[in-house]
């Protein structure tokens, strides 16, 4: 069959829904942005994950049909967008310092399909906020580094007349979470090893970093994520002294935001988290 068209005929808008247009980058003519796939947004945990994207060129605003409106395809794999942003909490008491922050979380088919116990790992950062010299801005000073440790999971647990559930049940598909504290005493050593005022602005910085592939083996081998440091794995693997068949060095205090800054790879990083005024206890 041959398709004749005539003189007057009406534009033939058939193909335009078949795939999205990009976005232009700003003022720019010739950078544009992918959008985001249907059905998702900027905090989907679908992100973690990679795509795969088909690039044409087509006509626009130009009378067309649908088999002439596309070029040819270009595949491309592999594609991430910018992960979900890591948000932390801080609750502060006379006694000490609580910060919380959920790992990443793997989703296939809307199912959460991450590691148990995650294979990233969740680091704080404590600054200072002090006013500089000439007093025109502030700056923020690393008081310390810690590692978040991974918290239970709440499993719910049924009453054998009833079937209910006796204690409190945390969803499997929920992101698992970590956290650490520090103390009172511990924060103002800090302030006075560096000569700041004990009643200097706090705010606090979470990080989320990568496994590396040594620590994958390591789990790999003993079946389950039995890696504690993986600061130290990564200067293992960046070295070429690590052990082929798996073995990590073990140094609990190797930190990867200070000691080993540069050998490690960062997932995502949350915004600078101010930490609220202390409060005791009977406060109202």
């Amino acid at each position: 069959l041959i398709r004749v068209i005539g003189p007057g005929a009406t534009d033939d808008h058939a193909g335009l829904g078949a795939m999205v247009r990009l976005q232009q980058a700003g003022n720019s003519k010739v950078h544009y942005l992918v959008p985001l796939p249907a059905g998702i947004n900027s905090d989907s945990p679908e992100l973690f994950g990679f795509f795969t994207y088909e690039l044409r060129v087509e006509h626009a605003h130009i009378w067309s049909t649908e088999q002439g409106r596309p070029g040819r395809v270009l595949r491309m794999t592999g594609v991430q967008h910018p992960a979900p942003t890591l948000f932390c909490t801080c609750e502060r008491t006379q006694a000490d310092l609580v910060v919380e922050a959920a790992y990443a979380m793997a989703v296939l088919n809307g199912k959460n399909v991450t590691h148990d116990p995650p294979r990233t790992e969740l680091w704080a950062l404590l600054y200072a906020q002090v006013r500089q010299a000439d007093g025109k801005d502030y700056r923020n000073i690393l008081l310390d580094d810690r590692k978040l440790t991974l918290k239970p999971r709440l499993r719910g647990q049924l009453d054998p007349a009833t079937g209910s559930s006796l204690f409190g049940f945390e969803n499997d598909d929920s992101p698992a979470r970590a956290g650490m504290r520090w103390t009172q005493d511990e924060i103002l050593t800090a302030l006075r090893n560096l000569g700041l005022p004990v009643d200097s602005p706090l705010s606090v910085l979470c990080v989320e970093m990568m496994p590396t592939l040594q620590a994958l083996r390591v789990a790999q081998a003993a079946g389950r994520a039995s890696f504690s440091d993986l600061a130290a794995s990564m200067v293992a693997d960046r070295s070429g002294f690590g052990d082929p068949a798996g073995a990590v060095v073990q140094d609990d205090d190797l930190r990867p935001l200070s000691d080993a800054l540069g050998h490690y790879r960062i997932l995502r990083t949350s915004p600078l988290t101010p930490v609220p005024e202390m409060c005791c206890v009977d406060c109202v």
